[in-house]
């Protein structure tokens, strides 16, 4: 038999699986997009061959209804051929009976040359049909050896309004309507040829779009299609950082036009396209460093693409020619993306976990710590909250507590001084919030001296992991240094509180996204957790919020890993609340709604909280059920 190297390199030889459907008896069109069935009598071919999850090819006949319906890899086209079982051809392939055939040439026929393009553009103009077609766009695939084109994809639009395209080769002495010989061309190469980052989107429409703000990108001819992938030459991209950024097709219906069961009903046609990009580059020497834009984050429309993405953000910069704003928009996307090198980063977090290093700083409350894993490193958490919430004492809370822990902490507090916060920190240790009052301290001297002298310790070491920010204004770079001084210096958790406080500037977004993008970079590159205190837009009511009503840009809710919001209730409740044991009695005077938790299960979740005035200390009580329609509402 085969071994198993052997034969998943088989599997997923899409030519030699072409090869083996003509040698039954299958029909294919010129684009490879329609195959006739050779095992039945197939008189409207819409047979095609697929790429499934592992990188396997295969064919599959949908002629259901008429009682075929075939569907295999290679090796069981040929056991259906030649009337086999499955293992027989396999033992004819081991024991040298039956070889890997390379496939056939196809007789080539005399092209027709057009001395110019104009030429070529008349006739492409009319090629298509009764309809015709007027051309809108060119695309000219440059030799990056030769700096000349060897391919031009000319847009066409009909009559009806709907867009065609057609190939065209550049020969000695002119130009052919038809694609060039061999493995067809990537889009952009000389660009590609100076990048150690590429994206690739599907059309050159995406790819312009994204160079005209200096991000690199290619696409294949014809973009998404059966057989178009594996009919290009993707060996430019070997070596190099790839982001696949895909198209947000509909879902294909369970039917497809002829009423028949579609095998790819519930899936994406950009997202399966990008899947086959991805199947392909994972094949080439040196390996490809792959990356997966989370485009269902995006809030596309559907067939939304990266054009109408940077449309989007254009339309948000109020038309202006904000270029700095929309690159780091882009480039933030890229680095939310999801690293497809799956083997080497299981790895890599296997072995951090060995040594100790990959785990969640604990919080002072165990439901949300376990409901949100907010503080794994590489993160980013966002803490927001309506005024009276006491997001203050929380991430001082949190902060002391990862400092007790033994974990190395920094918390930037940008309203007021250090001593002022520590202050604060030592009468939540002590569980006495009147140390904070100079009258009770006045007033009992000898209390405040002995919670003083206790603490003193603690005060001089947590003393040190607060800052306060001395200048006057607190712009983004500085901001920027500080987190990164902070992760160098080997800070585990690093909190600003509030970050609302930072000077944006007349663009906040563009402002934020830069911000964003560069701690979570610095997050990554330090394996640190980053905490950020923020408010809620003006005019927010408690109980109200969502990510949409955070201060600032939509960065926040977009590339943060995890989003809180503390409700402050204008008088306790009581009620009923869950814990691991089953329901209880309870009195909660605050409501901590998980927003966003992309790396746990408590997105959505209620929490109940008592916020102790005495102690300052937030304590846990119980998930509460989800709002009724009218709370909600």
């Amino acid at each position: 038999m085969m071994d198993r190297q052997e034969l998943d390199r088989a599997k997923r030889d899409r030519e030699w699986l072409i090869q083996e459907l003509r040698n039954a008896g299958a029909q294919l069109s010129r684009d490879g997009r329609k195959i006739s069935c050779p095992f039945h009598d197939d008189k409207n071919p819409s047979s095609g061959i697929y790429t499934r999850d592992d990188g396997t090819v295969a064919f599959k006949c949908q002629a259901v209804q008429s009682g075929c319906g075939f569907g295999g890899d290679v090796f069981d086209v040929i056991a259906k051929s030649t009337g086999k079982d499955v293992d027989e051809v396999l033992a004819d392939f081991s024991s040298g009976k039956r070889k890997m055939q390379s496939p056939a040439a196809a007789p080539k026929k005399e092209k027709k040359i057009y001395k110019t393009i104009e030429d070529l553009r008349r006739v492409v103009e009319f090629s298509d049909g009764e309809d015709g077609g007027k051309i809108c766009d060119e695309y000219v695939y440059t030799n990056p050896e030769t700096r000349k084109p060897d391919l031009i994809v000319f847009k066409l639009m009909r009559p009806n309004g709907k867009k065609t395209f057609r190939q065209a080769s550049v020969l000695d002495g002119g130009f052919a309507m038809s694609a060039p010989d061999g493995k067809l061309p990537l889009f952009n190469r000389i660009r590609i040829a100076m990048s150690n980052e590429v994206v690739v989107v599907e059309g050159e429409k995406c790819v312009k779009a994204l160079q005209d703000y200096g991000i690199t990108a290619t696409t294949n001819p014809g973009g998404a299609g059966a057989g178009k992938v594996a009919l290009t030459d993707w060996t430019p991209l070997a070596g190099k950082r790839v982001y696949l950024w895909w198209d947000w097709d509909p879902k294909n219906p369970p039917l497809d036009k002829d009423g028949r069961p579609n095998p790819k009903a519930g899936l994406r046609t950009g997202e399966e396209h990008m899947k086959e990009v991805a199947a392909e580059l994972q094949k080439l020497d040196p390996p490809c460093d792959i990356y997966w834009v989370r485009v269902e984050d995006l809030d596309l429309p559907d067939k939304g693409d990266v054009f109408d993405y940077i449309q989007r953000l254009q339309r948000l910069s109020e038309g202006t020619s904000d270029r700095e704003g929309i690159t780091l928009a882009i480039q933030a996307v890229l680095l939310d993306s999801d690293s497809l090198g799956v083997a080497g980063e299981v790895i890599s977090q296997v072995e951090d976990a060995i040594a100790g290093l990959r785990y969640p700083i604990p919080l002072p409350w165990d439901l949300i710590g376990r409901a949100t894993k907010m503080l794994l490193p590489g993160t980013v958490s966002v803490i927001c909250g309506t005024e009276g919430a006491a997001k203050t004492y929380g991430t001082l809370q949190i902060l002391a507590h990862a400092f007790d822990k033994g974990e190395s902490v920094a918390g930037l507090m940008l309203e007021e001084d250090r001593a002022y916060f520590v202050r604060r920190a030592v009468a939540q240790r002590a569980g006495c919030g009147k140390y904070t009052d100079d009258e009770w301290c006045k007033a009992n001297p000898e209390e405040a001296r002995r919670i003083g002298f206790e603490n003193t310790e603690f005060m001089t070491m947590f003393g040190r992991c607060i800052y306060s920010f001395e200048t006057g204004e607190i712009k983004p770079d500085a901001l920027i240094e500080w987190v990164r001084a902070r992760a160098q210096a080997g800070c585990k958790l690093i909190a600003i509180d509030p970050i609302t406080a930072m000077d944006a500037g007349d663009k906040q977004w563009v402002a934020d996204l830069k911000f964003l993008t560069s701690v979570k970079r610095i997050a990554r590159d330090f394996k640190a957790r980053i905490l950020l205190v923020s408010h809620p837009k003006n005019g927010t009511k408690s109980g109200k919020g969502t990510m949409n009503e955070i201060a600032g840009g939509t960065a926040y809710r977009r590339f943060s890993q995890c989003i809180i919001w503390i409700d402050h209730l204008e008088s306790p409740k009581q009620g009923q609340v869950k814990v691991s044991t089953g329901m209880i009695d309870a009195t909660w005077n605050r409501v901590v709604r998980v927003l966003k938790a992309r790396n746990s299960f408590g997105a959505g979740y209620h929490i109940a909280m008592w916020f102790n005035p005495e102690t300052f200390r937030f304590q846990e009580r119980g998930v509460l059920p989800p709002p009724t329609k009218k709370e909600a509402a």
